[in-house]
């Protein structure tokens, strides 16, 4: 990027959230016109404790840029993009193309698995036992999806009967992505996992299995293209979309595995954008890799693991490097743009807890909100509801008990202090309309709105600790996170990233600039109408 432009930083949406983030950078309006408040969103008519998906186009309010450039005869191709919902999309575009990975799912039998033979461990794994086949071979079967496969261990290595196949793997090796058809309920999926030998002891035998999306579900406007997608991408890489968080803090592996799940994830994203690139006609392409976010909620801020950070900067600039190679740069102009940033995590401070210890929330003993006995709720993203009559289903606070309750979450949340040093943990307390100052409002935005400081994470669940509130607590390495995003993008940490390279594109440093102006920008060097709903701003990148 030395040959193109960058920012000095930008600044992101509040909250600065992914689903929040992404919608603001397509489209170019804030939270308060995409609609989008939440990576999870509460909406009038709800009971208090639901939510519907921030990451759904179907929630979406304002025109993306690849629609409007649809709308002016370009083609635009979606590799992935929260909000690039295709189910929503496929009658709405004429010309253009949209995938979204994260749509291909079958729900329970899609989530990674753990099979072992030790019954300590956590995370729901599926334990299996072994049974002697002879002096060195042992015998047992897992479950993928309804199907029943047959393995057989025999010293360090395992094999796995798949239809008429055999798959030997060796311990702490991985097998290729396997093709295969399984059954959950009364259908047939096509999918194409990939399996890890982490132990190959009887007493300790783990085989992991990672994530299963099915080539039959909706997830491209284009049914041929996917299929080539599959057959040229998935087949080569798997279809891994985030580093697998939940069979590390539940200890089926360390950080090693972790970050080859992390590696298959980006290089998953990066097949996918240069076979789109090379294979499709295009006027724009908008991908994606989460893999830094991934990494840094696990690792940042501590010191053993900082390498492992690195090391994610490194692979997705694999993906930014592998696409200036598959474009012309003299007829192309490349973005790379982030979300948000992150900081370290010292604290984790459970919302939640605070109202119930302030009598605004009821709860049973495991820890769940009895909701028409509460008042209030933290849904995430910084934002808490009041659980109104009229608007909430089943809502049990009065209009005119409605400003004492607001009044009261704010004084809970301005007296919460760090047990350790004393000072406030909350940086920021606004009523909902206060915080439209800061682009985050309307009927999708709580009642309440705050932002924490620097070193702590709003938690969601109620915490208990032998049937006691827990409010704020340190952060576990590698059982919780210890970074975090969603809090106020002014602050540093928060920041997310711009630059461009490509024709006609200056090169040097520039001002800091705003999400907003992202896809004005890149109207601006299509040359077709900035979107309809944008707030921001043309930058000016372009010497000609």
């Amino acid at each position: 990027m030395r040959e193109g432009v960058w920012s000095r930083y930008m600044t992101t949406s509040f909250p600065s959230s992914t689903a929040v983030a992404h919608a603001v950078i397509s489209t170019g309006a804030p939270p308060s016109v995409t609609g989008i408040t939440g990576n999870k969103i509460h909406k009038p008519g709800m009971e208090l404790c639901k939510t519907t998906s921030g990451f759904s186009a179907f929630n979406l309010l304002a025109e993306p840029i690849w629609l409007t450039a649809d709308k002016e005869g370009l083609r635009a191709v979606v590799a992935a993009f929260p909000q690039s919902t295709p189910s929503y999309w496929k009658d709405k575009v004429t010309n253009s193309v949209l995938f979204n990975p994260y749509d291909a799912w079958l729900g329970p039998p899609s989530y990674s698995e753990l099979y072992t033979t030790n019954r300590s461990v956590g995370g729901y794994p599926e334990y299996i036992e072994f049974k002697a086949v002879n002096e060195t071979a042992f015998s047992s079967e897992i479950s993928v999806g309804k199907d029943k496969w047959a393995i057989v261990l025999s010293g360090n290595r395992v094999v796995i009967f798949v239809d008429e196949r055999k798959v030997v793997i060796s311990e702490g090796e991985w097998s290729p992505p396997i093709n295969v058809t399984i059954h959950v309920g009364d259908k047939a999926y096509t999918v194409a996992p990939r399996f890890k030998l982490l132990n190959a002891s009887l007493e300790n035998f783990r085989l992991y299995r990672t994530i299963m999306r099915p080539l039959e579900a909706f997830w491209s406007t284009d049914d041929v293209l996917k299929r080539d997608v599959w057959n040229n991408v998935v087949l080569k890489t798997g279809m891994v979309t985030d580093g697998d968080w939940w069979g590390l803090v539940n200890e089926w592996y360390g950080p090693d595995t972790y970050m080859e799940t992390v590696k298959m994830t980006n290089d998953f994203f990066k097949e996918l954008t240069v076979y789109l690139l090379k294979n499709t006609e295009w006027d724009l392409v908008l991908t994606y890799t989460p893999i830094v976010d991934n990494v840094q909620h696990q690792f940042l801020g501590i010191e053993k693991y900082k390498d492992l950070v690195y090391k994610a900067y490194e692979w997705a600039e694999e993906l930014v490097r592998a696409v200036l190679e598959a474009v012309n740069l003299s007829d192309t102009v490349v973005m790379v743009v982030s979300d948000h940033g992150q900081w370290p995590v010292k604290k984790l401070v459970y919302i939640n807890s605070a109202l119930a210890e302030a009598g605004l929330l009821s709860y049973d003993e495991r820890g769940r909100v009895i909701g028409e006995k509460t008042k209030a709720y933290y849904i995430g993203y910084g934002q808490i509801w009041v659980n109104l009559e009229g608007r909430e289903k089943g809502g049990i606070v009065s209009p005119e008990e409605y400003p004492d309750v607001v009044a009261k979450v704010m004084d809970t949340l301005a007296s919460l202090r760090d047990p350790e040093t004393g000072e406030p943990v909350v940086g920021l307390i606004m009523t909902r309309e206060e915080a439209e100052g800061l682009g985050l409002g309307g009927d999708f935005t709580g009642d309440v709105v705050f932002s924490l400081r620097p070193g702590y994470s709003p938690e969601r669940k109620i915490r208990l600790s032998e049937g006691k509130l827990v409010v704020i607590e340190e952060v576990t390495p590698l059982k919780t996170i210890t970074g975090t995003h969603g809090d106020l993008p002014y602050y540093k940490e928060l920041h997310a990233i711009f630059c461009a390279i490509g024709g006609g594109v200056i090169k040097g440093k520039i001002p800091p600039v705003r999400s907003v102006d992202v896809a004005p920008t890149a109207a601006l060097i299509l040359s077709i109408s900035t979107p309809p709903d944008s707030l921001g701003i043309q930058l000016p990148i372009i010497s000609h």
